[in-house]
C-alpha cells in the first residue's frame, strides 16, 4: 500500500474556503465587540467627569441651568466638558448668557 505525504489540490482548497467562512462570520463580531468597547470608555469618561464636577463644586451638575429669567442657558453636558479627558476643551463663561 502506497502512502502518500501531501495535501491533494482539493484538500487544499476546501481547507481554504472553511477558513475563508469562519473569517467572515468572526469578522463583524470583532467590530461589534470594538464598537461596544469604545461606547462603554465613552461612558466611563462621562461619569468621572461628573464626579470630577461634583468633587469640584460639591454637586452633581443640574440638569440645566437658567437665567434671571428662567430660560434655560446650557445642560448639564455643557457643564462637565471641562472634566471630560480631552485634547481640544471648550472654555465657559458661565457668567453671560448665549446669545
Amino acid at each position: 500500500m502506497k502512502y502518500r505525504n501531501a495535501l491533494t489540490l482539493i484538500e487544499l482548497l476546501g481547507t481554504l474556503i472553511i477558513l475563508l467562512v469562519l473569517v467572515t462570520i468572526v469578522a463583524p463580531w470583532i467590530q461589534s465587540q470594538h464598537k461596544m468597547t469604545h461606547f462603554s470608555n465613552h461612558l466611563q469618561q462621562i461619569a468621572l467627569a461628573c464626579q470630577a464636577y461634583k468633587d469640584t463644586y460639591g454637586s452633581y451638575p443640574p440638569a440645566f441651568v437658567t437665567d434671571t429669567e428662567g430660560k434655560p442657558l446650557y445642560s448639564w453636558r455643557v457643564l462637565i466638558l471641562p472634566f471630560l479627558e480631552r485634547k481640544n476643551r471648550i472654555a465657559i463663561n458661565r457668567s453671560e448668557p448665549k446669545t
